[in-house]
């Protein structure tokens, strides 16, 4: 996530801030989630037991509107989707900027990318699990980052569109990220630094 603050600094002169992760223990297998919706298993689990609560004092709740919250899991556990506040039933909030549909729920890395990015594991390794021609650590934080962008409303640029320029953006080419012509395309740096999530 550090990498991700860095990198969006340099790209949009402000970045979000973040607060240490909140651990939960799964009531379900990795085979189980994996079979399911590990998104709607883990906002079932939170919702059914005790207020669990983030270093400010927020409450870990999928429709906390001041949150947007990425998923890791120690196992495969399927987290390459994202959805937002209005998949989980959220009540409305007029107040928030990305009602209804965010901010989102991201998918971050599990299983293999996680032994990778605690340096385990070797980028050669693990090469054969991304497609080329990316590194796989550079494929890890450029999709987490793809999905977390989606989660605060940027959208696919089309090549019809942006020209062939668009593939240096995470959000379409996001195994490029990482490389130095990867970058956010001008309306997309320019809609991030409108974002109540940047300061």
């Amino acid at each position: 996530m550090a990498a991700l603050q860095e990198w969006l600094l340099g790209q949009v002169a402000k970045t979000w801030r973040t607060v240490p992760a909140v651990r939960i223990d799964s009531l379900k297998t990795a085979e189980q989630h994996a079979a399911g919706n590990i998104y709607f298993d883990i906002a079932g689990q939170l919702r059914a037991q005790p207020p669990r609560f983030d270093a400010d004092g927020e409450p870990v709740d999928f429709c906390n509107p001041r949150r947007l919250y990425v998923l890791y899991a120690t196992g495969e556990a399927k987290l390459e989707n994202m959805a937002g506040r209005s998949v989980f039933g959220c009540p409305p909030d007029p107040a928030n900027p990305l009602e209804p549909w965010g901010p989102g729920r991201a998918g971050g890395p599990s299983g293999w990318a996680m032994e990778l990015i605690a340096g385990r594991i070797s980028e050669d390794d693990c090469r054969q699990q991304v497609a080329p021609p990316s590194q796989p650590l550079a494929t890890v934080r450029g999709a987490t980052l793809h999905e977390m962008l989606h989660c605060l409303g940027v959208q696919h640029p089309t090549e019809e569109e942006h020209g062939p320029e668009a593939w240096l953006s995470p959000m379409a080419g996001y195994w490029y990220f990482g490389t130095p012509e990867c970058r956010l395309l001008p309306h997309e740096a320019a809609y991030l630094r409108g974002s109540h999530f940047f300061s």
